[in-house]
């Protein structure tokens, strides 16, 4: 569908550049469900309140190998990459004391669209990363939050709060870091450290970096006067997006929630058109709130099938952490949509939603096979 032929000719970017933003324009309807603090507030104050000042400083992957997939990664985004082998030590797992099991990772970190990337491939040993690249797949794991200097306070916080320790390790450089079990109440895992006594981690030890040539195929310095491209949306399924929500505003004190019902009237899935007759069972539950710059994005499937992309996610993988979207304001989406299936991508959804006289269109690129599970919404 052009984007002359759309009623009210919503552009990509305008209805669906956020997901959120479809949720503005569903309150300029009259649309808009309350908020989840006018909804149901909470009695008792969030554990950790990241309301002010806390974001997203860095996105964690697990991968089958750290160093091909950043490499490709600089293909489509272009980045730059340092390598390490990380060997933490006393490793609690599950709330388990592992004494002194070994473990050993491979890591990518790089630098791309406003946040840290960091890529972990397991290589030995109990871990979470092992564990989820058993289940899962290569794909999202979650997100980082940063140093802190009480992260034992916070931790008993969390601990308090019913959020329980997934991972925890020694770094090597006078602090830990910690990784919550909290896939269940919020879609993906939360990680923070606490604050390094030394500059030099016993623990961490880099094996070489990767510098590309050139720009990806999606050129992240577009447009250059607003600073570039930037990664603003993480994309969680869950199955029950206001439950979930409230967990973010319990645990980390994120609030002010909006809520909608998103209907598509075309979607294709994997190159195939879902008939009219079950386009109600693509339609999602969405929740959305921000941490610091980025929008958190919950996605909530109705139960009915056959259902599009999210409910598959959901069917296959539970509560998770699905894709990234990419601010769309470089003006074009065409030309690299066209040069992303060039190079072996694919849409994994092209969908049409409307809400009240609004119309638009956004897409989910799957680069699953070549980008270590990376799915990406790249809206016009």
């Amino acid at each position: 569908m052009n984007e002359q032929n759309r009623p009210e000719n919503a552009s990509r970017r305008t209805f669906l550049s956020g997901s959120i933003t479809a949720a503005v324009a569903a309150a300029a309807a009259g649309m808009m469900r309350p908020s989840l603090a006018d909804a149901q507030s909470t009695s008792a104050p969030p554990k950790v309140d990241l309301s002010r000042g806390g974001k997203v400083q860095q996105i964690t992957m697990v991968v089958k190998d750290a160093e091909r997939v950043a490499k490709r990664f600089s293909d489509v985004f272009g980045p730059s990459w340092t390598f390490y082998e990380f060997r933490p030590k006393q490793i609690v797992l599950h709330d388990k004391d592992l004494g002194g099991a070994d473990c050993v990772l491979k890591l990518a970190i790089g630098d791309c669209g406003g946040h840290s990337f960091k890529l972990v491939q397991p290589v030995s040993g109990q871990s979470s990363y092992a564990e989820f690249l058993q289940k899962q797949g290569e794909g999202f794991y979650g997100i980082g939050l940063g140093a802190f200097p009480n992260h034992d306070q916070m931790l008993a916080a969390f601990k308090n709060a019913g959020a329980g320790v997934e991972m925890q390790g020694d770094i090597g450089n006078g602090s830990k870091f910690t990784i919550l079990e909290t896939v269940e109440d919020l879609g993906l895992r939360v990680e923070f450290d606490g604050v390094p006594k030394q500059v030099v981690s016993a623990n961490l030890r880099q094996t070489g970096g990767f510098t590309p040539k050139g720009p990806g195929i999606i050129d992240m310095n577009l447009p250059v006067i607003s600073g570039g491209r930037r990664f603003v949306q993480l994309g969680i399924i869950v199955k029950d997006e206001k439950k979930s929500a409230r967990r973010y505003e319990e645990l980390l004190g994120i609030g002010g929630w909006q809520f909608q019902s998103i209907p598509t009237i075309e979607n294709i899935f994997n190159g195939k058109k879902i008939a009219e007759a079950d386009l109600p069972s693509t339609t999602v539950g969405q929740g959305g709130a921000y941490l610091g710059d980025t929008q958190i994005e919950l996605l909530a499937p109705v139960a009915q099938g056959p259902g599009g992309t999210h409910k598959a996610f959901l069917d296959k993988h539970g509560n998770g952490f699905q894709h990234l979207m990419i601010s769309p304001a470089a003006g074009d989406h065409d030309a690299v949509v066209d040069a992303l299936l060039k190079a072996g991508m694919k849409k994994e959804i092209e969908a049409t939603i409307k809400l009240g006289n609004m119309i638009g269109h956004g897409d989910y690129i799957g680069m699953q096979e070549q980008v270590g599970g990376f799915v990406l919404e790249f809206n016009g």
